[in-house]
């Protein structure tokens, strides 16, 4: 469309309207962004700036007019916006389709809100513009997209309800992914006996459960939480970052295992007069037939008791140690039961003879691992869980 009105086209001997400067003013206006004060989180009302035009010169929404704002408080639901009178209209992530929700606008920083008749169904809304990580259509947003680097996970001062949490940087992300936040020299303790920020997302501390754990930030403060979810913790109020960076194990009396987690890599810490005095037998004496080879089944993950879940439901690595029991020990260890006998040339599994000992990790392809060992000592053979590989992001 041409502008409307050309000065230099007009009579000079015809007075002209001044009401013609103010249309140029408008029209001028709708090709530029339009500074605005924005009130409220969720429904969000925006109010022309000093000599912004409004409503009298932009009677309705069209096609490409952009907003700008300072937003006034974290957007904790569905998002909706209107310009003075104007109608008040869904607000859509960069996806066109993702309405923005809570974490998607964050106190104090900028934004742009760009009209498109053809969103909503073609009943229009605003695009939120800002530089910052969208989620692709069709995609799940879960907590998950950023990275700890320098990661320590350990029990902590009273070790048996609390664990100490460090990371030399962090990188955290909203539920809906499209803000960050970074933090430099995390430290802070996880406690089982607290309930929100620093302790239990929701509900009663349960017993023989892997806990996940999260780094979680709400734009002044770090801190972490606990939850049975790993993908979507119930953040306390304020809280509009997280990054699970691991998980931990609570026993049958309330109380955490001793483990020590750096970066991926998680641990049993063998701990005497504690619930962890040695590492966690998965299977001991004779089981199965090395020589045939016929393997036992052997669940490590995913189960309801402490013997059937030795690693995190989120890990994707057993770390095993083979003890071989006296000279005639065999032992042979396998992800699944397709493996062959001690020295094959195709398909030999991870195996071990006589009374030594080593410790090695295998690759999860189920929540079962497959053992044939025997030995005529009385030396007992045994295969402990040392420790775990864990999903996540982190060094």
């Amino acid at each position: 469309m041409t502008i409307r009105t050309k000065f230099a086209s007009l009579s000079s001997s015809i007075i002209q309207p001044l009401s013609l400067f103010d249309q140029q003013f408008a029209d001028v206006a709708g090709w530029a962004l339009l500074p605005c004060t924005a009130s409220g989180s969720n429904s969000i009302t925006l109010q022309p700036m000093n000599f912004v035009p409004d409503t009298s010169t932009i009677p309705a929404y069209t096609n490409l007019i952009t907003f700008s704002f300072i937003a006034a408080a974290n957007s904790t639901a569905a998002v909706v916006a209107q310009f003075q009178s104007l109608a008040q209209i869904p607000v859509f992530l960069s996806d066109g389709v993702t309405q923005a929700g809570s974490g998607s606008i964050l106190a104090g920083q900028p934004y742009q809100l760009q009209f498109s008749a053809n969103l909503g169904g073609a009943s229009g809304g605003f695009y939120l513009l800002q530089p910052a990580k969208g989620t692709a259509a069709g995609v799940t947003p879960q907590y998950g997209v950023g990275f700890a680097s320098g990661l320590t996970i350990a029990n902590g001062g009273t070790p048996n309800t609390q664990m100490s949490v460090t990371a030399t940087a962090i990188w955290m992300s909203t539920l809906a992914q499209t803000q960050n936040i970074f933090r430099s020299n995390f430290s802070q303790v996880l406690s089982t006996s607290v309930s929100g920020a620093g302790g239990l997302d929701t509900g009663s501390l349960g017993t023989n459960k892997w806990y996940n754990v999260f780094a979680i930030d709400n734009g002044s403060f770090s801190n972490t939480l606990m939850s049975l979810s790993p993908t979507a913790p119930l953040l306390p109020s304020g809280y509009i970052y997280a990054l699970r960076v691991g998980a931990v194990f609570v026993d049958g009396s309330g109380n955490l295992l001793r483990t020590r987690q750096a970066g991926v890599r998680g641990a049993y810490v063998v701990t005497p007069s504690t619930n962890t005095p040695n590492l966690p037998i998965i299977a001991t004496g004779n089981t199965g037939n090395p020589a045939t080879p016929t393997y036992t089944s052997f669940q490590v993950q995913g189960g309801a008791t402490p013997t059937t879940q030795y690693v995190p439901p989120s890990a994707q690595i057993i770390t095993a140690r083979l003890s071989g029991g006296g000279a005639s020990a065999v032992i042979l260890l396998a992800p699944n039961n397709n493996y062959g006998v001690q020295g094959s040339l195709t398909n030999a599994p991870l195996n071990l003879s006589g009374n030594q000992a080593f410790q090695a990790d295998l690759v999860l392809e189920s929540p079962n691992i497959f053992i044939a060992m025997s030995s005529t000592s009385t030396t007992v053979t045994q295969i402990y869980a040392a420790g775990w590989v864990d999903s996540v992001s982190a060094c």
